[in-house]
Protein backbone atom coordinates (compact mmCIF):
# COMPACT_ATOMS: atom_id res chain seq x y z
CA UNK A 1 0.00 0.00 0.00
CA UNK A 2 1.32 3.48 -1.18
CA UNK A 3 1.11 5.98 1.59
CA UNK A 4 1.09 10.17 0.72
CA UNK A 5 2.83 11.96 3.67
CA UNK A 6 3.65 16.08 2.88
CA UNK A 7 6.81 17.16 4.26
CA UNK A 8 8.49 20.40 4.24
CA UNK A 9 12.08 21.51 2.64
CA UNK A 10 13.70 23.74 4.64
CA UNK A 11 17.89 24.46 5.10
CA UNK A 12 19.94 26.61 7.32
CA UNK A 13 22.87 27.95 5.56
CA UNK A 14 23.33 25.90 2.78
CA UNK A 15 22.86 22.58 4.91
CA UNK A 16 19.50 21.01 3.89
CA UNK A 17 16.79 19.36 5.53
CA UNK A 18 13.30 16.86 4.51
CA UNK A 19 10.80 17.68 7.80
CA UNK A 20 8.10 15.53 8.77
CA UNK A 21 5.28 16.96 11.22
CA UNK A 22 4.68 13.49 12.72
CA UNK A 23 2.23 14.59 14.18
CA UNK A 24 0.09 15.43 10.84
CA UNK A 25 1.23 12.50 8.76
CA UNK A 26 0.63 10.03 11.84
CA UNK A 27 3.76 7.89 10.21
CA UNK A 28 6.93 6.47 11.71
CA UNK A 29 10.36 5.81 9.61
CA UNK A 30 12.56 3.25 8.44
CA UNK A 31 16.41 3.51 7.63
CA UNK A 32 15.16 2.60 4.31
CA UNK A 33 12.71 5.54 3.55
CA UNK A 34 15.24 7.64 5.02
CA UNK A 35 17.65 6.94 2.61
CA UNK A 36 14.74 7.05 -0.03
CA UNK A 37 14.17 10.84 0.63
CA UNK A 38 17.61 12.32 1.25
CA UNK A 39 18.80 11.06 -2.02
CA UNK A 40 19.58 13.62 -4.59
CA UNK A 41 18.51 11.47 -7.39
CA UNK A 42 15.52 9.73 -6.61
CA UNK A 43 14.04 11.11 -4.28
CA UNK A 44 13.58 14.40 -2.40
CA UNK A 45 17.45 15.20 -1.52
CA UNK A 46 18.61 16.54 1.66
CA UNK A 47 21.85 15.95 4.19
CA UNK A 48 19.47 15.23 6.75
CA UNK A 49 15.28 13.85 7.55
CA UNK A 50 14.14 15.50 10.74
CA UNK A 51 10.56 14.81 12.27
CA UNK A 52 8.67 16.32 14.26
CA UNK A 53 6.04 15.09 17.26
CA UNK A 54 4.34 17.30 20.19
CA UNK A 55 5.00 16.06 23.90
CA UNK A 56 2.23 16.42 26.94
CA UNK A 57 4.24 18.69 28.70
CA UNK A 58 4.85 21.52 25.26
CA UNK A 59 7.81 20.49 24.14
CA UNK A 60 8.36 18.39 21.05
CA UNK A 61 10.31 15.01 20.05
CA UNK A 62 12.86 16.05 17.69
CA UNK A 63 14.19 13.15 15.63
CA UNK A 64 16.96 13.03 13.08
CA UNK A 65 18.47 10.38 10.40
CA UNK A 66 21.42 11.26 8.61
CA UNK A 67 21.03 10.77 4.70
CA UNK A 68 22.88 7.37 5.42
CA UNK A 69 19.97 6.46 7.48
CA UNK A 70 21.32 6.02 10.48
CA UNK A 71 19.30 8.21 13.56
CA UNK A 72 21.46 10.40 15.25
CA UNK A 73 21.04 12.82 18.17
CA UNK A 74 22.17 16.28 17.55
CA UNK A 75 21.39 18.84 14.67
CA UNK A 76 21.77 22.07 15.64
CA UNK A 77 20.69 23.60 11.90
CA UNK A 78 17.70 21.06 11.97
CA UNK A 79 16.56 22.73 15.47
CA UNK A 80 17.00 26.24 13.86
CA UNK A 81 14.87 24.74 10.66
CA UNK A 82 12.05 22.88 13.12
CA UNK A 83 11.58 26.32 14.73
CA UNK A 84 11.22 28.51 11.81
CA UNK A 85 8.63 25.24 10.42
CA UNK A 86 6.50 25.26 13.99
CA UNK A 87 6.47 29.27 13.82
CA UNK A 88 5.74 29.07 9.93
CA UNK A 89 2.69 26.62 10.69
CA UNK A 90 1.20 29.05 14.07
CA UNK A 91 2.59 25.86 16.02
CA UNK A 92 4.47 28.21 17.98
CA UNK A 93 4.54 31.99 18.92
CA UNK A 94 6.92 33.90 17.31
CA UNK A 95 10.21 34.39 19.47
CA UNK A 96 8.96 32.26 22.26
CA UNK A 97 11.38 29.48 23.27
CA UNK A 98 10.93 26.13 22.29
CA UNK A 99 12.14 22.92 23.80
CA UNK A 100 13.46 20.17 21.67
CA UNK A 101 13.85 16.44 22.83
CA UNK A 102 16.19 14.28 20.99
CA UNK A 103 17.48 10.95 21.85
CA UNK A 104 20.62 12.45 23.74
CA UNK A 105 20.18 15.81 24.63
CA UNK A 106 17.88 18.90 24.97
CA UNK A 107 18.01 21.83 22.96
CA UNK A 108 15.71 25.06 23.55
CA UNK A 109 15.37 27.10 20.23
CA UNK A 110 14.31 30.90 20.51
CA UNK A 111 13.08 33.22 17.48
CA UNK A 112 14.57 36.80 16.98
CA UNK A 113 15.45 39.59 14.53
CA UNK A 114 18.06 37.87 12.54
CA UNK A 115 16.36 33.92 13.22
CA UNK A 116 15.81 31.42 15.21
CA UNK A 117 18.41 30.61 17.59
CA UNK A 118 19.68 26.99 19.66
CA UNK A 119 21.12 26.51 22.56
CA UNK A 120 23.02 23.23 22.39
CA UNK A 121 24.20 22.68 25.63
CA UNK A 122 27.36 22.17 27.69
CA UNK A 123 30.21 20.46 25.79
CA UNK A 124 31.22 17.29 26.81
CA UNK A 125 34.82 16.36 27.04
CA UNK A 126 35.40 13.41 28.41
CA UNK A 127 36.20 10.47 26.45
CA UNK A 128 33.70 8.21 27.69
CA UNK A 129 31.17 10.92 26.63
CA UNK A 130 32.10 11.50 23.18
CA UNK A 131 32.56 8.39 22.72
CA UNK A 132 36.64 8.64 21.95
CA UNK A 133 39.06 5.38 22.70
CA UNK A 134 40.95 7.01 24.67
CA UNK A 135 42.52 6.08 28.10
CA UNK A 136 42.78 9.93 29.66
CA UNK A 137 41.10 13.45 28.41
CA UNK A 138 43.33 15.48 26.88
CA UNK A 139 43.39 19.31 25.14
CA UNK A 140 44.45 17.31 22.07
CA UNK A 141 44.91 13.92 20.36
CA UNK A 142 46.81 12.35 17.98
CA UNK A 143 45.95 9.86 14.64
CA UNK A 144 48.31 8.90 12.20
CA UNK A 145 46.73 9.60 8.80
CA UNK A 146 48.42 9.04 5.13
CA UNK A 147 51.96 10.03 6.53
CA UNK A 148 51.28 12.52 8.76
CA UNK A 149 50.55 13.12 12.56
CA UNK A 150 46.92 14.73 13.17
CA UNK A 151 46.07 16.91 16.39
CA UNK A 152 42.61 17.19 16.85
CA UNK A 153 40.35 18.35 19.58
CA UNK A 154 37.18 16.05 20.49
CA UNK A 155 33.91 16.77 22.44
CA UNK A 156 30.20 16.34 21.91
CA UNK A 157 27.53 18.57 21.98
CA UNK A 158 24.86 15.54 21.87
CA UNK A 159 26.74 13.90 18.69
CA UNK A 160 30.48 13.54 18.57
CA UNK A 161 33.35 15.70 17.18
CA UNK A 162 36.90 16.18 15.95
CA UNK A 163 38.13 19.44 15.14
CA UNK A 164 41.66 20.25 13.28
CA UNK A 165 43.48 23.48 12.92
CA UNK A 166 44.67 23.45 9.66
CA UNK A 167 46.96 26.48 7.59
CA UNK A 168 45.35 25.47 4.03
CA UNK A 169 41.69 24.56 3.67
CA UNK A 170 41.56 23.80 0.75
CA UNK A 171 44.17 20.78 0.88
CA UNK A 172 42.57 19.26 4.28
CA UNK A 173 42.41 15.32 3.81
CA UNK A 174 38.30 15.95 4.85
CA UNK A 175 37.07 13.11 2.74
CA UNK A 176 39.68 11.35 3.28
CA UNK A 177 39.69 10.96 6.96
CA UNK A 178 36.11 12.04 7.40
CA UNK A 179 35.75 8.77 5.92
CA UNK A 180 37.91 6.59 7.21
CA UNK A 181 36.90 8.04 10.93
CA UNK A 182 33.03 7.01 10.00
CA UNK A 183 34.23 3.64 8.24
CA UNK A 184 36.51 2.19 10.25
CA UNK A 185 35.27 3.43 13.98
CA UNK A 186 38.82 2.69 15.66
CA UNK A 187 38.99 5.94 17.40
CA UNK A 188 34.94 6.75 17.48
CA UNK A 189 33.20 3.99 18.11
CA UNK A 190 29.87 5.52 17.29
CA UNK A 191 31.16 7.63 14.02
CA UNK A 192 32.31 11.55 14.22
CA UNK A 193 31.54 14.91 12.76
CA UNK A 194 35.09 16.00 11.73
CA UNK A 195 36.12 19.75 11.10
CA UNK A 196 39.04 21.40 9.87
CA UNK A 197 39.60 25.05 11.03
CA UNK A 198 41.88 27.93 9.93
CA UNK A 199 41.87 31.27 11.66
CA UNK A 200 42.37 34.41 9.43
CA UNK A 201 44.69 37.23 10.11
CA UNK A 202 41.27 39.16 11.01
CA UNK A 203 40.35 36.69 13.70
CA UNK A 204 37.43 34.93 11.79
CA UNK A 205 37.29 31.24 11.79
CA UNK A 206 36.33 29.29 8.01
CA UNK A 207 35.80 25.88 8.26
CA UNK A 208 35.09 22.72 6.46
CA UNK A 209 32.73 19.87 7.81
CA UNK A 210 32.26 16.18 6.65
CA UNK A 211 28.91 15.01 8.84
CA UNK A 212 28.77 11.57 9.86
CA UNK A 213 26.53 9.87 7.37
CA UNK A 214 26.43 12.52 5.05
CA UNK A 215 29.70 13.61 4.30
CA UNK A 216 30.77 17.19 3.41
CA UNK A 217 28.38 19.72 4.31
CA UNK A 218 27.72 23.63 3.28
CA UNK A 219 27.41 24.45 7.05
CA UNK A 220 27.12 22.19 10.57
CA UNK A 221 25.53 24.23 13.65
CA UNK A 222 26.76 21.80 16.29
CA UNK A 223 30.15 21.44 14.36
CA UNK A 224 30.24 25.44 14.60
CA UNK A 225 29.03 26.04 18.21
Amino acid sequence: MTTETAFAKLHGLGNDFVLLDLDAAGVALTAEQVRFLADRRLGVGADQVLALAARADGGWDYRIWNADGGEVGQCGNGARAAYAYLARHGRVRDGAAVTLRTSTTTIEVTGGDTGPRARLGVPAFAPAAIPLRRDAQADLYEIEHEGQTVAFAALAVGNPHACVWTDDLAAAPLASLGTRLNEEKQDFPEGVNLSFLHKAADGTVAMRVHERGAGETPACGSAAA
